[in-house]
């Protein structure tokens, strides 16, 4: 076991494997995420309404797959979970590029879109068992006054990766085949598993067997432990609702660009690809996320963590709105794709910030409040309960942009982020904590 005083996270041997094991995996997810928004677009003709599907289809996955997750997670080695998966998703995805390099000799579109689907189903499978396991690690081998400085850093992984992760998919998307691209995705989660091996914590193994009937009665006791804790359960679901309205712009965001940028006379067009500016919004949002996940991780935890989570929720909303008007008046009206992409970029790190003033200090009251052995249940049942709605919300975003186009998205969306961070704020129980 490692010094449990140390003052910083990073003295603690395990904390930095698990750290660069999620770094390197995150940095293949990265990879992945970017090159295959766009592939399925150009192999579909930017058909909005399939790529709403495929991401319907994995978000599905991840919300029927989280129970058993949570469960396994609390009664497994969550190590072996941990590197497990992230092997897993190395292999398939290399055996995918041999797949789809196949597809390509022989003029397949369609069974390209089968490999990517395919892969998707065992990725979210894969990654809904991962994730329990991952988030509540943190309570075995961080002390409870580092939590947020260990939620903290995590979470700058994300930024850090928003900024070089894809600036790099954008120029490896562009200069390879995309099956060359899986091969290095592959390699980068097999990298990670290894890392994530020598992670240390103590482990008590279930005696009682695993049944059908074991994991139904385990989500049972997790579902009824959350409904005593009123406040994480409004909580998740705000973010549920919030995680509707804010999925449908993010997952259209190559369909935006290759719509409205691409074939136009836009900001640093002689430097590289329209597609890059996904990487360019991609990055404001990390400069957001990453310079407020180093102040939550460098000053003191706090006590209280409501004040920062509404704000938090005021200023999505707020920065939609804006991103909503914006495009009417800048697009729509005058007909000008630079004055939007400017105030898009300004109004992503807005959003950076926002993220990180609503996920820590959630994320940092989840650990102090819930018990060791209901930790990874309860982070499975809130995968379900803050993200149920993003299939749903990818699905009914795809078909609002075939049939009325990106603008009445945004402001729908916008407006539903709006009466989202109202209902919150009202909540005595939330304003309490």
């Amino acid at each position: 076991m490692e010094n449990r005083k140390s003052k910083s996270v990073f003295q603690n041997t395990n904390y930095v494997l698990l750290f660069l094991g999620v770094l390197i995996s995150h940095l293949g997810a990265s990879f992945y995420n970017f090159a295959v928004g766009f592939y399925i677009l150009k192999i579909t003709s930017n058909n909005a309404f399939i790529q709403g599907v495929y991401l319907a289809v994995a978000g599905l996955v991840v919300v029927i797959t989280s129970p058993l997750g949570g469960v396994l997670a609390d009664r497994w080695n969550k190590v072996k979970i941990i590197y497990g998966t992230d092997l897993i998703k190395g292999f398939v995805v290399i055996l995918a590029a041999l797949l789809i390099y196949f597809a390509i000799n022989n003029n397949d579109e369609n069974l390209q879109l089968i490999i990517l689907f395919g892969v998707a189903i065992i990725f979210n499978f894969v990654g809904a068992i991962f994730s329990p396991a991952s988030s509540s690690i943190i309570k075995f081998i961080v002390d409870e006054d580092q939590y947020q400085q260990a939620s903290s850093y995590l979470s700058s992984i994300d930024s850090l990766l928003g900024i070089i992760g894809v600036i790099l998919a954008g120029i490896f998307y562009t200069i390879m085949p995309i099956y060359y691209l899986f091969i290095l995705i592959g390699i980068l989660y097999i990298l990670s598993g290894i890392s994530e091996m020598f992670i240390k914590y103590h482990y008590e193994k279930t005696k009682q067997p695993l049944t059908l009937k074991y994991i139904i009665n385990d989500f049972k006791d997790g579902f009824n432990y959350i409904l005593t804790k009123k406040a994480l359960l409004y909580l998740s679901f705000g973010a549920l609702f919030a995680n509707f309205f804010v999925t449908p712009i993010f997952n259209n965001l190559n369909y935006f660009i290759s719509v409205y940028v691409k074939g136009q006379k836009y900001i640093f067009d002689h430097l590289f690809e329209p597609e890059f500016w996904s990487s360019i919004i991609s990055v404001a949002i990390s400069l957001g996320t990453i310079s407020t996940s180093l102040v939550y991780g460098l000053k003191k935890q706090k006590e209280r963590f409501a004040p920062s989570i509404l704000k938090g929720f005021f200023l999505i909303a707020f920065v939609f709105i804006a991103a909503s008007i914006s495009f009417i008046f800048s697009v729509l009206i005058w007909d000008n794709i630079n004055i939007y992409l400017i105030s898009l970029f300004i109004l992503m790190i807005l959003c950076g910030v926002a993220l990180i003033m609503v996920n820590i200090p959630i994320s940092t009251y989840r650990y102090k409040i819930v018990e060791s052995d209901k930790l990874a249940k309860v982070n499975s049942l809130m995968v379900i309960g803050t993200q149920g709605l993003m299939p749903i919300a990818s699905f009914v975003g795809g078909i609002i942009i075939q049939a009325l186009g990106i603008g009445y998205l945004l402001s729908f969306c916008a407006l539903g982020l709006l009466i989202t961070s109202i209902l919150l704020a009202s909540s005595k129980t939330v304003r309490a904590i």
